[in-house]
């Protein structure tokens, strides 16, 4: 459904499945992730600190959480669209398919192994790591409980290398498979042509 002024207006099956097309998906992977660089890119500019009768008792980049959301938000989207370029039923009549509702990186990186396309299974802890703040501290200030409550932790060197070299290699996967033709189940079929910079990879 779209809004046009004061009209709601109910868009088609076809017009859904091209919103939610693999470069649909790509193109929000890659704006996030150039946003998360320019986040972390400011690191060490300016600290949180924490202190408690006059003790400082943490210390932590203002970057980071951001740099975790932005980071994580991208990964999501990256997955997403390679796993519908596997299986476009997945965006067909008008809805995405449940298993493109999960939020949980690890799971989609496993369905995306499950496809062939690429072994993620080395960093699935990383993915892990981003899901957690995704889930909770990186985007409230506390959890739905006081079990789902945990503290914010650091975007760490290791831990934005890892990102950065899973999203180039994402990358590079789909400018291999966008240039070929791909066919939605409904109207949608097309290919694309990626140049410049995108997730990582520069051309």
């Amino acid at each position: 459904m779209r809004c046009v002024g004061a009209e709601l207006i109910m868009i088609t099956n076809e017009q859904f499945e091209e919103s939610a097309v693999p470069h649909s998906w790509f193109l929000v992977a890659d704006n996030l992730h150039e946003q998360a660089v320019n986040v972390r890119q400011r690191e060490g500019l300016s600290k949180l600190t924490h202190y408690s009768d006059g003790e400082e008792q943490w210390q932590i980049d203002v970057s980071s959480r951001a740099s975790f959301l932005l980071a994580g938000f991208a990964m999501e989207n990256a997955l997403k669209g390679l796993l519908v370029y596997s299986n476009p039923q997945w965006i067909e009549n008008g809805k995405l398919n449940a298993r493109l509702k999960s939020h949980s990186l690890e799971q989609l990186a496993v369905e995306l192994i499950g496809t062939g396309l690429v072994d993620l299974s080395h960093i699935l802890d990383s993915l892990k790591a981003l899901e957690d703040g995704l889930e909770s501290w990186a985007r409230y200030p506390c959890g739905l409980n006081k079990g789902d409550t945990r503290p914010e932790r650091p975007m760490t060197d290791a831990l934005w290398s890892e990102y950065c070299n899973a999203m180039s290699e994402l990358g590079g996967i789909y400018k291999q498979l966008l240039a070929n033709y791909w066919k939605g189940s409904h109207a949608f079929h097309g290919k694309y042509t990626i140049e410049g910079d995108w997730l990582g990879n520069t051309e």
